[in-house]
């Protein structure tokens, strides 16, 4: 996040500390578990815009050099 967007100091660790350590409830069969999470942030986190767009920032630089090749991403929750 550092060397790609710049994001330092407080807010780094701000950000850090919001997507590490996370879990989510699941349930099976009427039986309920906290489940870690490997990565990401939970469905509905007003910060999922601001992950999506640094996952999928660097996947335009796959298609630079491909003819007739325009990438267009979307992410709806």
């Amino acid at each position: 996040m550092h060397d790609r967007f710049g994001i330092c100091g407080p807010a780094h660790e701000w950000f850090a500390s919001y997507i590490s350590d996370r879990s989510l409830p699941v349930t099976v069969n009427q039986f309920s578990s906290l489940v870690s999470l490997m990565c990401g942030i939970l469905q509905g986190s007003v910060l999922r815009p601001v992950e999506f767009i640094m996952y999928t920032e660097d996947l335009v630089s796959v298609t630079d050099n491909v003819p007739l090749v325009s990438p267009h991403f979307y992410a709806d929750e």
